[in-house]
C-alpha cells in the first residue's frame, strides 16, 4: 500500500483488501451529525438543569389523569410509581393477591356465561360443575380467597376447553377484562401457597377506580402530584374538584375500544364515548392554556384485534387496509386530534401501559415537555 492508502485505511477502515471510502465517509458524516445532536441535547439538558436551580423548589407540578373507564389510566399511574416513586414493597405486592384471585375467577366465569349466551357449548360437559362452584364462590363473596390448587387445575382445564376458547375469540361481545388470558394462563402459579404477585401481575390487576387517588414523586428537582379519578360515568361528577391549578392534563384513551360497549350502557360504543369525553375536556375553559398529553394506549391489543374485528365496522369512513395497524392508529389519532384543533399545546403519544420500557421512553419525552413548559412559566428560560 502507498502512504496515502495507509492514511485512508486509518480514517475509513478496510475489509479484506478493498477500501470502501464512500460508505466509510458517509458513516463518518453520520457520526459527526450524531455527535452534534448529542451535544445539542446535552446543552439543552444543562440549560434546564441550570434553570432548575433558579426555579421555585416548592412549586408542585400537578398532572391530572383523565379518561373513560378501562382506558388504562390506573395502569399508567402504577408505572409512574414504579419508574419515579418507590415502586411496590413485598407487603404492598401481597395486598394485590386477593384482587388477582378475584380477577381470575371473574374472568373464567365471564367466559363461561358468555359462551352460553353466544350459543357455544362446553366440549367437556362435566366442567359445568366447576362453573357452578365458581359461581357459588362469587355469590358468597369468597372470590378474594387464595385459590386452592385443585380449583386451579379445574380452571386450567376449563380455560383449555374449545367452548371457552370460542367465547374468548368473541371477547368483544362479553365484556371481558383485558388481563383475562394473562391470569388464566398463570392460574397454576397464582394458586401456589408462596405466591407473591410480580410487578407484571400488579400492572394487569384490575380494580375499578373510585374517588380520587394521588401519587407524589420528585423528578429532576420538581415535586410532582399525579391525580387519578375514576373514568366511569358515575365517577365523573368528581372531576370538577380536581380542575384547579393543573399544570398538565393527561388524557388516556384505549385504541382497542373501537368494537366494545360501555359497562354502564351496552348501547354506547366505548371509543365514541371516549372521543366525546376528550372533546369536552380539550375545549373546556379550565384547560384553554393547559398543555394536554394524549396517550393512545393498548397498541398491543389493537394489533391482536384488527385481524378478527375490522375497524371499518365501527368507523365506516375508515378506508385503510383492514389489518394494517399503523393505518388504524393514524386514523384513530386523527379522530381525537380534530376535536382539539383550537388547542395549541396538544401532544399525542402511542403507548402500551403494561410495558414498563415503553412507558419509560414515552414518559421521558413527556416529562421533558412538562418541565420545560413549567420553567417557561417561571420565566427561567
Amino acid at each position: 500500500l502507498k502512504t496515502g492508502e495507509k492514511q485512508s485505511s486509518v480514517v475509513f477502515g478496510f475489509v479484506g483488501n478493498r477500501i470502501n471510502c464512500t460508505k466509510a465517509w458517509k458513516t463518518l458524516q453520520m457520526g459527526c451529525v450524531q455527535s452534534r445532536e448529542q451535544r445539542r441535547q446535552k446543552y439543552k439538558s444543562d440549560e434546564i438543569d441550570r434553570a432548575l436551580k433558579q426555579s421555585k423548589p416548592n412549586e408542585v407540578i400537578k398532572l391530572l389523569l383523565l379518561g373513560a373507564g378501562e382506558s388504562g389510566k390506573s395502569t399508567l399511574l402504577k408505572q409512574m410509581r414504579i419508574l419515579h416513586a418507590d415502586g411496590y414493597t413485598k407487603e404492598e405486592r401481597l395486598r394485590y393477591k386477593p384482587v388477582i384471585c378475584s380477577n381470575t375467577l371473574q374472568s373464567i366465569y365471564t367466559l363461561a356465561q358468555g359462551m352460553r349466551n353466544l350459543g357455544f357449548q362446553l366440549y367437556h360437559t362435566e366442567l359445568w360443575s366447576v362453573v357452578r362452584d365458581i359461581e357459588e364462590l362469587l355469590e358468597a363473596g369468597r372470590d378474594t380467597l387464595p385459590l386452592h390448587p385443585s380449583l386451579a387445575v379445574a380452571i386450567s382445564n376449563l380455560w383449555r376447553d374449545p367452548g371457552i376458547r370460542n367465547a374468548y375469540k368473541n371477547a368483544s361481545a362479553i365484556q371481558l377484562n383485558d388481563s383475562a388470558a394473562y391470569f388464566l394462563d398463570s392460574v397454576t402459579r397464582i394458586s401456589k401457597m408462596d405466591y407473591i404477585p410480580t410487578i407484571d401481575d400488579i400492572l394487569r390487576a384490575r380494580v375499578h377506580t373510585t374517588g380520587i387517588i394521588e401519587t407524589r414523586f420528585t423528578l429532576r428537582g420538581f415535586p410532582f402530584l399525579v391525580v387519578d379519578v375514576g373514568g366511569q360515568r358515575s365517577e365523573r361528577k368528581k372531576w370538577i374538584h380536581c380542575f384547579s391549578d393543573v399544570t398538565t392534563l393527561i388524557f388516556c384513551a384505549a385504541l382497542s375500544d373501537y368494537d366494545l360497549a360501555l359497562f354502564e350502557c351496552k348501547s354506547v360504543n366505548r371509543m365514541r364515548e371516549s372521543l366525546n369525553l376528550f372533546g369536552s375536556v380539550a375545549n373546556n375553559s379550565w384547560f384553554i392554556n393547559t398543555p394536554i398529553i394524549l396517550f393512545l394506549n393498548k397498541t398491543d391489543l389493537l394489533l391482536q384485534k384488527l385481524p378478527r374485528s375490522p375497524l371499518h365496522l365501527t368507523f365506516p369512513d375508515y378506508f385503510g387496509p383492514p389489518e394494517d395497524v399503523n393505518s388504524a392508529m393514524h386514523f384513530i389519532r386523527l379522530q381525537y386530534e380534530r376535536l382539539a384543533k383550537g388547542h395549541r399545546d396538544l401532544f399525542t403519544h402511542f403507548c402500551c401501559a403494561t410495558d414498563t420500557n415503553n412507558v419509560m421512553h414515552v414518559m421521558n419525552d413527556v416529562t421533558s415537555v412538562i418541565i420545560e413548559r413549567n420553567l417557561n412559566n417561571f420565566q427561567c428560560l
